[in-house]
């Protein structure tokens, strides 16, 4: 994917993260910033985001069921649309990749796949 493609993807997801409030806690890195933050997971990606506050509870299944399922379909389409999707390296951080070019860490299993099935339910 293009530098200005990535851009503007990038801008994109940050957009649609700020429109449903989830960007308390919330960060977004280039490529460049995430690798000299020298993490272990997600080096290769076209843009990462970490976040530990409403983002980080929809990303891992922590809000209730109904906004949770509104929210991820949203940002499936958006992601479908971008021609990106994302992987956890960390629970609290959100690598994101082009469909063009998968990432090298392994299988990749698109969100819009992962996001299908049996979800955790919060304790507290």
């Amino acid at each position: 994917m293009a530098l200005k493609k990535t851009a503007e993807a990038a801008q994109e997801i940050w957009k649609w993260i700020l429109a449903n409030e989830l960007e308390y806690d919330a960060k977004l890195y280039s490529t460049e910033e995430w690798k000299k933050k020298g993490e272990r997971w997600g080096n290769n990606a076209l843009f990462t985001i970490v976040t530990e506050g409403p983002l980080y509870e929809l990303v891992n299944s922590y809000m209730d069921s109904s906004s949770e399922r509104k929210l991820t379909s949203q940002l499936d389409k958006l992601m479908k649309k971008l021609g990106i999707y994302y992987e956890l390296g960390f629970a609290w951080s959100m690598h994101f990749y082009s469909v063009e070019a998968p990432a090298r860490s392994g299988i990749v299993v698109p969100s819009a796949l992962r996001l299908r099935g049996k979800r955790r339910v919060r304790r507290d």
